[in-house]
Order: C-alpha cells, then structure tokens, then sequence
C-alpha cells in the first residue's frame, strides 16, 4: 500500500475540546498506571505523590519535546538527518492538535495519544504509523484515520512502539472500549508474530490482539515493545508475545509466540501473577524486566549481569523465566520497586522511596555510579547524584532520565546522539539535570532507542 498518507489539519482550543478533554481525563483514571498520570477534571498530576506536579490543562496545554536519535524522524521535528543536542518541539505548529497524555519513540517511529487519538510519524514500512499506508511521514499523521476503522471512535490510554531492521516497525496501544474495560490493539510488522494476532501479515491499520480474556472490567496496566516482541500488563498479571530469542518472552521456552502466553516465573513470581500483582514491564532487546509484588525480576540474556541476579556468565548463559533481581545491601528485598526499565544488557529499577538501581553493562555509564566503561554490575547498584527522590523512570538503549517530583529531568548515561540533552554528545555516569526549553513542569519522560521524548507544560 502506497497511497499518500492523510495529513491532520490543525485544530485549535475550543470549549468543546475542554469538554472532552475532561472526558477523557475521567476515562484515564481507570488505567492511571498505564501511563503514570492521575487524572481528576482537567488537572492532570504527574504520578500519585506527595508534592507531585499538577497542571490544569484547561489553561496550559501540553507540549512534546524530543532529544537524541533522529535519523529517520522518530522525533518528528519534520526532518531526518541531524541528531537533537538539547531537548526542543518535537511537534511541528498544529501537527498535533490537542493535549499530549502519553507518548512514545523507537529506532524508527514515534507516537503520542493525543485527546485519546493516537498519532504517529517517521518510518512506515510495515505500517507501523497505522494510517493504511506504507508512507514515512516526517511529521505526526492520525492512526486510524477514517470512520470506521478500529480506533477511529476508540479513546486511546497508552502508546508503545517496537522495532524490527531497516525501518521495519510496529504499535501497540491501550484503549477504552465500548464495554467499559480496556483491550490492546497493535499494527505494522509482524514477521515474528509480535502484533498478537496469529501468524497474520503486516496490519497498515490496528487489529485487536488475541488470546488475552479482555472484558468490561478489564485494566491493562502497562504496554512495552522490544525488538521483534511485545508484553503487557494485562489485570495484574505479565504477558509477552513475538520472537523468542534467550527467552525473552519469560515463559519457560524459547519459542516464539504469534499470539500472548503469560510470564511463568519461580513460586513467589507466580504468586503475584496468581493474585493478579504485576504492575510493571518492560521490554527492549535481549533483557526483560517485570515489577511483582513490588520486587524486580528480570529474563533472558545474563551477558555482562544484565539479569540484574549476580549471573555474568557469558552470552550462552540465559533464563527463560524470571529471576529476582538480588542487590542484597544495595537493593534489599525490603525495598518496595514501582517501575522498571531495561537498557542493552541492563537494567534500573525505581523504589517507592524515590531511589533508583541499576545493573548490567556500564560502558557508557548507564548504572549511574559517575563512571564509564567497564565495572559492569552483576548486581543493583545505587544511582549517585539524585538532586532529590524521583517519580518516573525512562529507559533509552543505554542511556536513563528520572523525573523529579517538583517536574524537573536528570539523565544518565550514554550520549552520543545527545540523548541526554546536555548540548554535547559526552557520555556521562553522573546524574545530572536538564535545561528544558522553558520553566513549566515536565509530567511524562518516556525513551527509546536512543531518544527522549518529554511531555511538557508551554
């Protein structure tokens, strides 16, 4: 499919957008979660914390920012070629036509949901922008664009994107359905079946998953793409489907999956997936991560101790199911983790207490400890330099930004696409805080692939 992609044309503040947007923010409480944001009215409030940012949309409309990797206009700035060294407007005036919820960046496309539409730019050989075409698009362009097509009248939640090779991508979003729950639908490439829905071709539009019961009361609590699979937090419990390599699909084998199965762990992780107490997880490329009963677990390769468990035995060393992440001293069992996020042989994990752990390769810094190159941790280590306790965790190939409670961002790690938005392309280990385009509170920070994309207040 060839045909010209659908431009969206620009639509400006009205009282019936208000409307909606307090709409929309009632619908978003049942999955606050999904997307780290609690929405009561028009005010949103950047996770549930004490002292947590609020921003009343109504009269400060929300802005994507972007930094790092733009080479095939993942950021959508409208252009390819030239890597961001700062953070700066990654949607063009009046390409995206509301308020900014949720988004989400890759190797090769970006997305955001947008007044609960989801909207894509950047490579699209697969589909992977969903507007029934196979036409890149520098900048945003509405999925599912005409009436009738899947998530036309759908509100969108959360957005997650994965990659494949050469521009081969693919989406995956939470919506609100017509029975009152939430169902996954997902588009682009799925050579390896990690769309979900059997062994079907490429989709240029969404397609429901299959094989996961969504009903009326169904909540799926977090999406997370990797290269060439998916998982989902689906009421409470882990799911993950597509290509099965070092068994990153966590379910005790290393065969690929063209529809979900659920994560299958150790007693005390099926447990928590028995009681329906998973509430994170996060994929990328040979390491998985999940949060259950407020413990990290981790599965698939143990390269450079990117499980997390204290396992560096070499690249043949894998688990197909997951394992607790063992910091001992470090990171006690005692300590309750939020979220997590997973980096090229690595991880990092967020406490409820606003401290943050991290493990695996260090080559560019990524665990935080003010150094690069070599001393990879087989084990959590604590991130140094913290300014004060962090909210949200984002995650980026091997780079990691926390946000702060008080809106602000510090990142870590590698930087050589400028990912960290210094304005230099020095890596660091040392946590440090980013100068954002103005002073207005970030309340979501999202990466990938060696990107950043920031929802920010104007």
């Amino acid at each position: 499919m060839s045909a010209a992609a659908p431009s969206a044309a620009p639509v400006r503040p009205t009282r019936r957008r208000h409307a909606r947007v307090a709409r929309l923010a009632a619908l978003a409480v049942l999955a606050a979660t999904a997307i780290g944001i609690a929405a009561t009215g028009e005010t949103v409030a950047a996770f549930q914390d004490p002292g947590a940012v609020s921003v009343d949309l109504a009269s400060h409309p929300l802005s994507l920012q972007g930094v790092g990797a733009n080479a095939h206009g993942q950021l959508g700035t409208g252009g390819r070629g030239s890597n961001a060294t700062t953070f700066r407007l990654a949607d063009p005036a009046g390409s995206l036509p509301g308020l900014v919820t949720d988004a989400a960046v890759g190797e090769f496309h970006g997305c955001a949901v947008v007044e609960g539409r989801v909207y894509c730019w950047g490579d699209n050989a697969t589909g992977q922008l969903g507007n029934g075409t196979s036409t890149a698009s520098d900048t945003p362009v509405p999925v599912s664009p005409n009436p009738g097509d899947a998530l036309y009248d759908r509100v969108a939640v959360e957005v997650a994107v994965g990659s494949v090779a050469d521009g081969r991508g693919f989406t995956c979003a939470s919506v609100i359905a017509p029975s009152g729950g939430m169902e996954v639908y997902c588009w682009g490439d799925n050579y390896y079946g990690q769309l979900g829905i059997g062994g079907k071709p490429h989709q240029y539009l969404p397609t429901l998953v299959t094989g996961i019961p969504f009903g009326p009361s169904t909540v799926v609590g977090d999406l997370s793409l990797g290269i060439e699979y998916s998982c989902g937090v689906v009421d409470g419990q882990a799911w993950c489907w597509g290509r099965n390599v070092q068994g990153r699909l966590g379910n005790g084998t290393t065969e690929s999956r063209t529809t979900p199965a659920l994560v299958k762990g150790d007693a005390a992780f099926e447990a928590a997936q028995s009681a329906r107490r998973v509430t994170d997880v996060a994929a990328d490329g040979v390491v998985t991560c999940a949060v259950a009963d407020a413990r990290a677990y981790c599965w698939g390769d143990a390269l450079w101790g990117g499980l997390g468990n204290g396992s560096t035995a070499g690249a043949a060393v894998t688990s197909a199911r997951p394992v607790a992440v063992d910091g001992a001293s470090a990171l006690p069992s005692s300590a309750r983790v939020r979220s997590v996020g997973v980096m090229y042989n690595g991880g990092c994990a967020l406490t409820e207490a606003g401290e943050v752990f991290c493990w695996g390769n260090n080559s560019q810094g990524q665990n935080g400890r003010g150094t690069t190159g070599g001393s990879d941790a087989a084990r959590p280590v604590k991130v140094g330099a913290l300014a004060q306790p962090a909210v949200e965790l984002a995650t980026a190939q091997e780079a990691a930004c926390v946000r702060y409670g008080d809106g602000r961002l510090a990142c870590w790690g590698d930087n050589r696409r400028g990912q960290l938005g210094r304005g230099t392309t020095t890596s660091s280990g040392a946590a440090t805080v980013v100068t954002m385009p103005s002073t207005r509170p970030v309340l979501r920070i999202v990466g990938g692939a060696g990107s950043f994309l920031a929802v920010q207040g104007y």
